[in-house]
């Protein structure tokens, strides 16, 4: 079926604003129906599209506006949007945040990301009295991103987006932390290296689909995909089992990984799984590291990690206080003009791990 005809005239009246570069007032709606050959009802439903969307505005005395032109007031406040806010490490860093924002004149506030909220309210974070966003690990929407760069506002991604070069970036250096990894576990002679992580949204499954190219390129002839085990997304399992899929997920895995005609010599996992995993294999009397060696990529703030584990460590604190300079940078009289990235090169902890003969 096609789409009225509004629908699509405010797709062109989009173009048209970006295309013109128009930053404040748009011609009036009776220049924008002759332009655009519409009779007004149907340029006004289009309008009213662009306004709930964000696009514009409309004051009735005035005229019709672009958003960017809605000049915002300062609040001397920076939002920090992160899942489970309320854990104790997560509260222990947003106080450090806290602090040294204190020391520069601003303050801090933790939203909580909810997936569905912002889904069903896209123009959510213009109700903040904020100045800029740091996005913590994956919390980054494309929604949220479009809007944000329509309106001007500053924010930064803690997680990679090459679909989003145009933002400012921190994160960890994955793909040269998992080449760290392999690299030690191939030395050994294992070829039969397993990779479990939880599955991702469309936004961020390249960063999954980069670490698989990675392992298929580094162990060659003898890379096997069903080692590589990465189903349902966090979300995904937390709406079927609540917290218990926490355990529910790493059991499957180590299932899966056991049940192969040939089980692989080594697991590569983030530290929360692999910390489960480590406690599933042990129950199931499998030793660690002489029956298998297990390798993590981990913070340096997560505690208990086993000495059993070879690893790469990030220091997750510096990566959120360079986001929250870099706001700080793009909130001043000069801001930079271009994208800022900072990628985090972990630190390599080598740990226990058994040789295997090489069978290629």
């Amino acid at each position: 079926m096609a789409a009225p005809v509004y629908k699509d005239l405010s797709l062109k009246l989009e173009k048209y604003i970006i295309d013109n570069n128009i930053n404040g007032k748009l011609p009036g709606t009776r220049q924008l129906s002759r332009e655009f050959g519409v009779n007004h009802i149907t340029l006004l439903k289009a309008l009213h599209l662009l306004e709930e969307k964000g696009v514009i505005f409309i004051e009735p005395a005035r005229g019709i506006f672009t958003s960017l032109s809605r000049k915002r007031p300062r609040h001397n406040v920076l939002a920090l949007i992160s899942a489970n806010l309320d854990q104790p490490g997560n509260r222990e860093i947003q106080s450090k945040l806290e602090q040294y924002l204190k020391n520069h004149g601003y303050n801090l506030i933790g939203i909580s990301f909810d997936s569905a909220l912002f889904k069903d309210n896209k123009q959510l974070l213009l109700n903040f009295p904020v100045d800029g966003f740091l996005f913590r690990l994956s919390s980054l929407r494309n929604d949220q991103a479009e809007l944000l760069l329509r309106e001007k506002i500053p924010f930064v991604a803690c997680a990679r987006r090459k679909d989003l070069p145009q933002t400012d970036q921190t994160d960890c250096d994955h793909m040269f932390g998992y080449n760290l990894l392999l690299d030690k576990l191939l030395s050994m002679g294992h070829r039969r290296i397993a990779f479990c992580e939880f599955g991702r949204i469309p936004e961020y499954r390249p960063y999954l689909e980069d670490i698989y190219s990675l392992f298929a390129q580094k162990i060659g002839d003898s890379f096997d995909e069903s080692c590589f085990y990465t189903r349902e997304t966090g979300l995904e399992m937390w709406e079927k089992f609540g917290e218990k899929y926490w355990d529910i997920y790493p059991r499957r895995a180590v299932e899966h990984f056991l049940n192969l005609a040939n089980p692989p010599t080594a697991i590569i996992a983030p530290f929360h799984l692999l910390n489960r995993i480590h406690k599933i294999l042990c129950q199931k009397g499998v030793r660690v590291p002489q029956d298998i060696s297990l390798a993590s990529m981990n913070y340096a703030s997560e505690k208990s990690v086993s000495a059993d584990f070879t690893r790469i460590v990030y220091d997750e604190e510096k990566m959120l206080f360079w986001g929250i300079d870099r706001l700080l940078a793009k909130l001043a009289d000069n801001p930079p003009a271009e994208p800022a990235y900072y990628f985090q090169k972990p630190e390599f902890i080598p740990g226990k791990t058994t040789a295997v003969l090489s069978k290629i």
